[in-house]
């Protein structure tokens, strides 16, 4: 069970199956993420920030319900969405810890 790419030219007939080109290769699958066992049936949203979220269902183990999962998509520079991040590789350690000075005047 795996979430796989399929893609077409801008100008292709989507209703030919021909126009479609399947990779050979898995964007998400069981060893994509630890825990997460049979993910599938995924969705793209895009929020007001421009943030592109994927909406998919796994298991939290071998024999667990069929959750849902929400998570960011990071593209690489091929284009192609990027589904299996961990929460620590989504953001650049450098950017973990903020600070700041603030500055208050009557």
């Amino acid at each position: 069970y795996v979430v796989g790419l399929l893609s077409a030219d801008l100008s292709a007939d989507l209703l030919d199956p021909a126009s479609w080109i399947k990779e050979n290769y898995p964007l998400m699958s069981s060893r994509s993420r630890e825990g997460e066992f049979g993910t599938g049936h995924n969705s793209y949203i895009t929020d007001e920030d421009g943030f592109v979220w994927n909406a998919y269902h796994a298991r939290p183990g071998i024999d667990g319900p069929r959750s849902a999962g929400f998570r960011r998509v990071h593209f690489g520079p091929d284009g192609y969405p990027v589904l299996d991040l961990t929460e620590e590789r989504d953001l650049s350690p450098e950017l973990v810890w903020v600070s700041s000075r603030v500055t208050v005047k009557k």
